[in-house]
């Protein structure tokens, strides 16, 4: 097998690839957040920053140092707090709470 037929190549010093940095966030993104905190009902600046910095897992010192990449992770977080609206398609007997004393039977 020759050195072109390979699938990897580790020796190559021409096959490095320099690790690319993780674009910034972009302006578009903090507004994006911003308004699905708002909308969680989140105000405080601790409570946004615990949150954000759980998704991360890094101390951010401000919004501006984080990824493009870790936006959907927060967006995701926060959507998954929001109570989630069942759409009922039934009567009140199919929506009820609890089992009667018919279910028990």
């Amino acid at each position: 097998m020759s050195q072109d037929d390979a699938l990897f190549e580790f020796s190559d010093p021409r096959s490095a690839r320099t690790a690319q940095p993780h674009p910034p966030i972009r302006s578009d993104q903090i507004d994006q957040l911003r308004s699905a905190f708002e909308q969680a009902g989140i105000m405080s600046d601790a409570e946004r920053r615990r949150i954000i910095e759980s998704c991360v897992m890094r101390p951010l010192p401000s919004l501006r140092d984080l990824r493009a990449t870790d936006v959907r992770f927060i967006l995701e977080r926060l959507e998954s707090r929001q109570p989630h609206q069942t759409q009922t398609g039934g009567s009140s007997w199919d929506d009820r709470d609890g089992d009667t004393w018919i279910d028990r039977l």
